[in-house]
């Protein structure tokens, strides 16, 4: 087995993150843009803060049985409209298990592979690029993208939008939740899925086929919004979109509630001000 290179437990800028054999990680922030890679063959586990985020995050490392807490806390003289840069990078096993918490600001993960991830944030983004595991999401404001993701999901917006592009399900009931935005999937070719889809005020497009009783089932629920799979380009079919059971709840287009939704989604209607302008629409 490669050795690992030493390094010491912190300097200004790199922290040592003590696993043990199964990794588990607990990070907490206010704010900032956190990225979790997979750490280099033969190279320490660690976070790493950019030289200007150094100066202005006070870091917590600290270990309790198997699991390392990481905190990551503004200094007391910091203010959030000084323009300062608050961005850490953290290099973990790809199998790590990790629960993430973030009060304002982006969280991006990048080629883990059977890994248990939970990310929460208030107010942000959270991007998946190349993640297969066990995936617990949430958002209050804010969108989450995931390209060429796997494995189990159960991910909730309240107020924000979903897109994933998905190359694997694993059996069990998969539910994917936005209160108030859309739900943009793209689903691998040839996979065998029974997707449910629900939508109190929105439009509903399915292209992929579904089979009732799969192992796979896929529920996807809006309040407010649209839904809408596809297959995924690398394959995707020439043939028209089904029709039929197969092809999914389908509504017609309905340009002033896509325009409303929009809106929403930017931020520039609340969903209280939406509800109020489509009850006066007769729409609700």
């Amino acid at each position: 087995m490669e050795a690992l290179k030493p390094i010491m437990a912190h300097t200004d800028t790199t922290w040592a993150l003590p696993f043990s054999e199964h990794a588990e990680l607990e990070l907490q922030t206010e704010w900032g843009s956190l990225t979790l890679l997979p750490v280099e063959s033969g190279e320490q586990p660690r976070l790493e803060l950019t030289p200007r985020s150094a100066e202005h995050l006070v870091v917590h490392v600290e270990k309790h049985g198997d699991t390392v807490r990481v905190s990551l806390d503004p200094e007391h003289s910091f203010t959030w409209f000084g323009g300062s840069e608050c961005r850490a990078t953290l290099y973990v096993p790809t199998d790590i298990r990790a629960h993430v918490q973030t009060n304002a600001g982006s969280v991006s993960v990048h080629n883990l592979d059977r890994c248990e991830l939970g990310v929460k944030a208030n107010a942000g983004k959270i991007e998946l690029v190349n993640v297969i595991g066990v995936i617990h999401l949430a958002a209050d404001a804010g969108s989450v993208i995931g390209r060429g993701v796997g494995g189990f999901f159960d991910i909730e917006t309240h107020a924000g939008s979903i897109k994933l592009d998905i190359v694997d399900l694993q059996p069990g009931a998969h539910h994917i939740r936005a209160s108030m935005g859309s739900v943009r999937l793209e689903l691998v070719r040839g996979m065998d899925v029974d997707i449910e889809t629900h939508t109190s005020l929105g439009s509903v497009r399915n292209a992929y086929p579904s089979r009732p009783g799969a192992p796979a089932r896929l529920v996807l629920h809006t309040e407010l919004g649209s839904v809408r799979i596809d297959e995924g380009r690398a394959s995707r079919s020439t043939a028209p979109v089904p029709h039929g059971p197969a092809a999914g709840s389908m509504r017609p287009e309905d340009p002033q509630l896509d325009r409303i939704l929009k809106m929403v989604e930017a931020g520039e209607l609340s969903a209280h001000d939406a509800d109020d302008l489509l009850r006066a629409m007769g729409r609700v």
